[in-house]
């Protein structure tokens, strides 16, 4: 009856994914579309399989083949590292493949064009010669091949000539200073731009995140100390544009030597002292504040004018 053939399934296994649970009308009439795109120019196999409402079932194989229609920027038209769809060019070239012997045409920017298709690959290609605006552009192809076969491809590309704005600094500087020689850059571009930092002979890449906020923690052990250093970064998005920032920064910290005054070891430098209240030494920077903390006990004292300064431990 209608209503037990309506009770029937199918399920159609291609390119190595199943599709189950597809139903049946009451006529046994079923369809199926794709969730997926098959890429062009491919032959692939299918398995249809069909169950009663008894249990009874039965299988159908075969294949198909997809169009070699194709098409989307020319190589020479990408102009950034991470996409295929971006292209700073307002005039670019499209490229793909259609059917040998076909009558290839496209339709963009509302125009539609007649192009060639090589005779022995099927390549064609396309340049645009009405300069486009930034933003998403769709174009459609059709081929109508020997058997009168109207074939028709809908792709598009992205056209953007903005370079990403973008700030850079450093982390915690005030007055161009900073004192901390674990060195953070940071900033702020186009979400997802690539991120190079140039400093002192070296290259560093990041990424900007989905907000377009980056950061890039350096290496201290290639910096130096007290002394002005300059950077420069770069952010490029997907169509490869880019902007320029650079700067400079100093990293400020205290040099500062310690010794014991009366070391009375046969043995230079092993820090070893019969005197139970020893006087710490040593050399900073001028007038500069200097603490020592040991076995829990804190003292203080001022560097003078050259940078000298000592302690001398009051507990045993």
């Amino acid at each position: 009856s209608p209503d037990m053939i309506g009770r029937s399934k199918i399920s159609l296994t291609i390119d190595g994914v199943t599709y189950s649970n597809i139903s049946v009308d009451k006529n046994g009439n079923w369809s199926f579309k794709l969730p997926v795109e098959l890429s062009p120019g491919y032959i692939y196999h299918y398995t249809v399989n069909a169950s009663d409402f008894v249990g009874n079932t039965n299988s159908y194989t075969s294949f198909i083949k997809t169009s070699p229609l194709s098409g989307s920027l020319d190589i020479d038209s990408i102009t950034g590292q991470n996409s295929i769809i971006e292209t700073s060019n307002k005039l670019p070239t499209l490229s793909g493949t259609a059917t040998i012997g076909s009558e290839l045409v496209i339709n963009i920017n509302n125009t539609s064009q007649k192009v060639s298709v090589d005779s022995s690959t099927g390549a064609w290609t396309y340049k645009v010669t009405e300069s486009l605006g930034d933003g998403k552009h769709t174009f459609t192809l059709v081929e109508k091949n020997k058997n009168g076969k109207i074939n028709t491809f809908n792709g598009y590309f992205i056209v953007d000539t903005r370079a990403p704005e973008l700030t850079a600094s450093i982390s915690g500087i005030k007055d161009g200073k900073i004192h901390d020689p674990n060195v953070v850059f940071i900033g702020k571009t186009e979400p997802r731009a690539l991120v190079t930092i140039s400093v002192l002979g070296g290259t560093y890449q990041t990424k900007a995140d989905n907000k377009g906020d980056w950061s890039y923690p350096l290496n201290n052990k290639e910096l130096s100390v007290n002394q002005t250093i300059n950077y420069s970064v770069i952010a490029s998005n997907a169509a490869g544009n880019r902007s320029k920032a650079s700067g400079s920064f100093y990293i400020d910290t205290i040099n500062l030597t310690v010794g014991i005054d009366d070391q009375n070891s046969s043995k230079d430098k092993d820090v070893v002292t019969n005197n139970n209240k020893p006087i710490f030494s040593g050399v900073t920077e001028n007038d500069s504040n200097v603490s020592l903390k040991i076995n829990n006990d804190m003292y203080s004292t001022k560097a003078d004018q050259y940078g000298h300064w000592s302690i001398e431990l009051q507990k045993e």
